[in-house]
């Protein structure tokens, strides 16, 4: 429930960005894969060592760079983010 709340709220703000004047934004990676560990914590290495996390989807499970392409969550983030909600 929690991934598929906070994956909606990444479609919202990726769509509510396409709705500006902007000549740009930007899309989170890690959130469009579905990553649901947080980034960039402040700490040490031995304390959490986010900087050599793998990127991952939801269930944890690594995602390969090739494969985001072809992913469907990456895809519907784009598309909203481009001001296409719909597939």
């Amino acid at each position: 429930m929690y991934t598929r709340r906070r994956m909606l709220a990444g479609l919202g703000v990726a769509g509510l960005g396409a709705l500006t004047p902007a000549l740009m934004i930007g899309v989170n990676l890690a959130e469009a894969a579905g990553e649901i560990r947080s980034q960039n914590m402040p700490g040490t290495s031995t304390e959490y060592p986010n900087w050599k996390l793998p990127l991952c989807g939801p269930a944890g499970e690594p995602v390969l760079l090739e494969e985001l392409a072809s992913s469907e969550r990456v895809g519907r983030v784009a598309r909203a983010a481009a001001g296409r909600l719909l597939p």
